[in-house]
């Protein structure tokens, strides 16, 4: 009998509610959400995944859509409780340390406002909080050597997971992982930073000196 804590969270979630994309169902693989969690879908197209996470979850669902694109929330994401907001990537329109986590399905796109965006998502998850992104490859064809080279071009970004990793960690995540689905996709897992506090006596010390 296979240990229930053993499976990826997604496989108890494919039986019912919308219908979810491969790169979706990737991510529930690693979700590791729980109930009082706040969760943001960044280019959450009609929230399907919220809605899904919602079925089981008692959470703050928030989804995120490029301003100028056209979004309409119908009954169904009204009924669940997303707040689903038009919003440019590099200024997300939530405050500092709002989401435990922040799911990235559909690619970080090419642009020199790459790093500007993960700035942003660092700005609004909770110390500890993690963002999972998925590749958009199925299987990765970078060589480690060119990964820790740190020669990786702008065009590798949604073509393979060591790339972003490599991204990752230059704009300060740390404890950046990569994990396979059994959809065949790369889900990259990194958390933001938590502050570093030192013992009352060492700041003490730090004070007299």
């Amino acid at each position: 009998m296979q240990n229930r804590l053993s499976l990826p969270v997604g496989r108890f979630l494919l039986g019912k509610g919308p219908a979810l994309d491969a790169r979706q169902r990737a991510v529930l693989d690693w979700a590791e959400v729980d109930d009082h969690h706040a969760v943001l879908d960044v280019d959450c197209g009609g929230g399907e995944l919220l809605m899904r996470l919602k079925e089981r979850y008692c959470l703050r669902a928030c989804g995120m859509v490029k301003a100028g694109v056209r979004q309409a929330i119908d009954a169904e994401q009204a009924s669940q409780g997303l707040e689903i907001l038009r919003a440019d990537y590099s200024d997300i329109p939530w405050r500092d340390n709002s989401f435990d986590a922040v799911f990235i399905t559909k690619g970080l796109g090419v642009s020199r406002q790459t790093d500007a965006f993960l700035q942003e998502i660092i700005r609004v998850l909770k110390p500890g909080g993690r963002l999972l992104a998925v590749s958009s490859c199925f299987f990765p064809a970078l060589p480690l050597g060119k990964r820790r080279a740190r020669q990786i071009s702008e065009s590798d970004i949604n073509s393979n997971p060591f790339a972003l990793m490599n991204r990752f960690e230059l704009c300060g995540f740390t404890d950046v992982t990569m994990r396979y689905s059994r959809f065949r996709y790369a889900t990259v897992i990194a958390r933001k930073a938590e502050p570093v506090l030192f013992p009352a006596s060492d700041r003490l010390a730090v004070q007299d000196s």
